[in-house]
């Protein structure tokens, strides 16, 4: 169950700093997007909403197409856009980590909410079993 949790964190994390990532390169819709990777839009919203993890040769093709570190979008380590020619501006860095900071306190929220809602289910299970 622990190792389930991990992985879809990691998975929310990492659809997160996409969505940023894309955002940050003047995509503003995910249609665009999808349209410049030549992908379908089913297939990248789920990317982006974590919905489904996304393959290796998706990591490369996005990667590539937003001139971002690839180690950086699986992982969140690193500098983002290191390595690369085309460097982001001072803003533009800002703004990539005032909307992970946005998509943190989103993620740790949704965590409390199944917490409290584990918890309530527990509190029921044992009513039920005391009886």
């Amino acid at each position: 169950m622990i190792k389930k949790e991990k992985m879809k964190q990691s998975i929310q994390w990492m659809s997160a700093r996409l969505k940023a990532s894309r955002q940050l390169r003047g995509y503003r819709s995910r249609t665009a997007f999808a349209l410049r990777c030549e992908i379908p839009l089913a297939t990248y919203r789920t990317h982006e909403t974590g919905e489904v993890e996304m393959r290796s040769s998706d990591v490369i093709r996005y990667a590539k197409i937003l001139n971002i570190s690839m180690a950086w979008l699986l992982t969140g380590e690193g500098d983002a856009f290191e390595h690369y020619k085309i460097q982001p501006t001072a803003i533009e860095k800002d703004n990539l980590s005032d909307y992970l900071q946005i998509a943190v306190f989103k993620i740790q929220r949704e965590q409390k909410n199944n917490l409290r809602y584990m918890s309530m289910v527990l509190q029921d299970v044992n009513s039920h079993i005391l009886k």
